[in-house]
């Protein structure tokens, strides 16, 4: 019985502890088949070259470049603040109670300045009666407002005559304070206009600065002049 040189090689790796061995009788080796191709040789394994041992100095400074960088991080992550919590029952309270202390401040600032008449009753004071006598105006001194360019600030005031009941108040600054009567008069500035009847308390004062009173006071100098005095 003839076996080629594969089949010798696999009767040969039969063997193991489990099987036993394998008595084969009467092998003979045949030549009329090639052996197989031997296997190809491992490459060779080329290692790297080795790199230069660092300068230890340099090391050093790298050392000491990574420490800080590791505590500036540290630092940081220390300073940056807590997020913001969502507002929990409790403060929401708190801010709504917040919301309407607020509300509650401005709505007596609104009434005090509003509702309420602050100006003072002033000094110097100056009074003269209509040409008609049906009123009564009043300009007194409040306080100095610049000593180079000699402006003051002044109070003017217009009382009914026969119950002296207050019906208009201006408080205006000018350097030329002043008390008479206007009848009224023709304008041609900006445009030819009427203008009526007023009580004056300054020299060269221009329209719409206080310092004039109309006759009969407007609707809202009498809503103001109603306020009670503080």
């Amino acid at each position: 019985m003839d076996f080629s040189y594969y089949k010798i090689n696999k009767l040969l790796w039969r063997r193991s502890k489990e099987d036993g061995a394998r008595i084969v009788h009467e092998v003979g080796l045949s030549m009329d088949k090639a052996p197989p191709a031997l296997p190809a040789p491992p490459s060779p394994v080329v290692k790297p070259p080795r790199q230069p041992k660092p300068d230890p100095m340099i090391k050093m400074m790298d050392d000491i470049g990574k420490a800080r960088d590791t505590f500036s991080c540290f630092k940081t992550l220390l300073n940056t603040p807590d997020p913001p919590k969502a507002p929990t029952g409790v403060s929401m309270k708190i801010m709504r109670l917040r919301a309407v202390v607020l509300v509650g401040f401005a709505a007596i600032g609104v009434l005090y300045f509003g509702l309420f008449n602050r100006i003072p009753h002033g000094t110097e004071c100056e009074k003269s009666s209509s040409p008609d006598g049906i009123y009564i105006a009043e300009r007194c001194f409040l306080e100095v407002q610049s000593f180079r360019s000699g402006n003051a600030k002044y109070v003017g005031r217009l009382f009914d005559a026969e119950n002296g009941k207050l019906l208009a108040e201006h408080t205006f600054i000018t350097p030329v304070p002043d008390l008479f009567w206007s009848p009224g008069f023709r304008s041609g500035e900006p445009s030819p206009h009427y203008v009526g009847p007023s009580v004056n308390f300054s020299r060269g004062g221009e329209d719409g600065d206080g310092s004039d009173i109309s006759l009969p006071p407007s609707g809202w100098d009498r809503l103001l002049a109603a306020r009670p005095r503080l």
